[in-house]
């Protein structure tokens, strides 16, 4: 919703962002502006070596203390002081300053400028307000696609009901970076009254193309040969195999069967991970299940690997 802006001031009397109020409170324009938008820089700056200490820089706007300031270029060359580090600066006067000690609010910092025997070794421009939101998102979009603040762990379940029993236990993870994302504890098990949680299984159809059925638990001896039949196929005497259990943005346990025979467990551990077809970027890798032909219960050699890619929150 957006803010709804009236008139605080009775009628004949002008009307300015320093009378006017938001959302029927006693905040006005000005101190809403202030207090929510973010200090910066409104368009980019640059700053130009040219020689020496010697350097210029360009015209920019900022928006410092609730007001939009104009600060003019400079074509002329300022010298820089040597053996430092030079702050460009906007404060309150609206106008670029150069100092050698560190700002303080509301001083807003432009670049910053090392220098050393008489010449410029380093000029880093600050970023605007729209570059920095832009350039933060990309960074945490790349490193951060999903990742799990705690829990979420997939454990066997261990009273035996069913072989394929198994648990995700509660958590939450960060989807995107700020979609916080709360999951229960929750059993899949084929056992009714047990328990019987569906998950989506991918695999591929006569056509090779990637469908879904509903699962529960683990479907030992199964895997997605993709050999033209309509659904999975029994595993082979004497191969390893891998399929994958990934949490989904809802909050959905997805799996993928196994798509790949080893000859030994060395090569199905080295197996890079399957994701359901187009969902890499906004799913969590949960777990990786290692499994050898013939096996129809938890095992030394029927076992999950935990992969939850894990963030850290002090």
């Amino acid at each position: 919703m957006g803010a709804v802006i009236t008139v605080a001031n009775s009628v004949g009397v002008p009307v300015t962002s320093a009378n006017m109020t938001v959302l029927g409170s006693t905040e006005t324009l000005d101190e809403f502006l202030e207090e929510v938008t973010p200090r910066g820089l409104m368009h980019s700056f640059y700053v130009t070596d040219q020689g020496g200490l010697n350097i210029t820089w360009s015209h920019t706007e900022v928006f410092l203390g609730g007001t939009v300031f104009n600060l003019a270029a400079r074509t002329t060359n300022y010298a820089l002081t040597d053996d430092s580090v030079n702050y460009l600066y906007a404060d309150l006067d609206g106008v670029i300053k150069v100092k050698t000690t560190a700002l303080a609010y509301p001083e807003l910092l432009l670049a910053r400028i090392y220098t050393y025997n008489g010449d410029v070794e380093y000029l880093l421009t600050e970023l605007g307000i729209f570059e920095i939101a832009t350039g933060n998102h990309e960074f945490l979009d790349d490193t951060h696609d999903a990742a799990v603040i705690s829990g979420l762990f997939l454990e066997i379940d261990i009273d035996g009901t069913n072989a394929n029993d198994y648990i995700i236990n509660v958590g939450e993870y960060f989807l995107y970076m700020h979609d916080r994302i709360t999951v229960p504890s929750t059993l899949y098990s084929a056992g009714f009254g047990h328990g019987d949680s569906n998950v989506k299984a991918y695999y591929h159809d006569a056509a090779s193309a990637w469908i879904t059925k509903q699962l529960n638990g683990i479907e030992f001896g199964k895997w997605d040969k993709d050999d033209g039949d309509a659904d999975v196929d029994a595993t082979s005497p004497g191969k390893w195999y891998v399929g994958w259990i990934v949490l989904e943005g809802t909050g959905e346990i997805e799996y993928v069967y196994p798509q790949v025979e080893h000859n030994n467990e060395k090569q199905a551990l080295r197996e890079e991970f399957v994701y359901p077809p187009n969902h890499e970027g906004y799913v969590v890798p949960l777990a990786k299940f290692v499994f050898v032909h013939g096996e129809v219960a938890f095992t030394t050699n029927a076992y999950f690997i935990d992969m939850r890619p894990m963030m850290v929150i002090a």
